[in-house]
């Protein structure tokens, strides 16, 4: 890919996305504190995903503008997980006796809750983040392979 009448080629990145080794003719201009510009001087490679949309689209969506991360300090939990900690505070906020009455009563290391996914936790901070990490020209991360399970 060029730019127009082979004119330097200009498009903007977020910072976490640009490779750990820059192609000599690109050069980096900040935007703010997330962006960055790229003008790049020669030909450049570009792979573009081709997606479709999936016959299968009802399972585990959340109403829009439910952000589960943003209830508590998620740490860098991925979704499952934020899910599993919201719904398993849902539940003790709704047992219908004040928590005080179940911690007088049962010891705090008999209380737990199990969060699992059948193919594993595919956002960034998992193993999604795990499988990108190439791609992207970045190392991967020591929280990926825990929080990607």
């Amino acid at each position: 890919m060029t730019g127009l009448q082979n004119a330097p080629l200009s498009f903007t990145l977020k910072k976490n996305q640009l490779p750990e080794q820059l192609p000599a003719s690109w050069t980096v201009t900040e935007l703010d504190n997330l962006q960055v510009q790229i003008t790049a001087t020669e030909p450049l490679s570009v792979l573009f995903p081709d997606g479709r949309a999936s016959k299968v689209n009802s399972a585990g969506q959340l109403p829009t503008g439910f952000d589960p991360e943003a209830l508590y300090q998620s740490r860098s939990h991925p979704r499952g997980l934020q899910l599993t900690v919201f719904g398993a505070s849902d539940a003790v906020q709704s047992l219908g006796i004040p928590w005080q009455t179940v911690q007088d009563k049962v010891p705090g290391d008999q209380i737990a809750v199990y969060a699992s996914s059948a193919m594993g936790q595919l956002d960034f901070n998992g193993s999604g983040g795990m499988l990108q990490s190439a791609l992207l020209g970045k190392r991967v991360s020591a929280k990926n392979c825990p929080l990607g399970l």
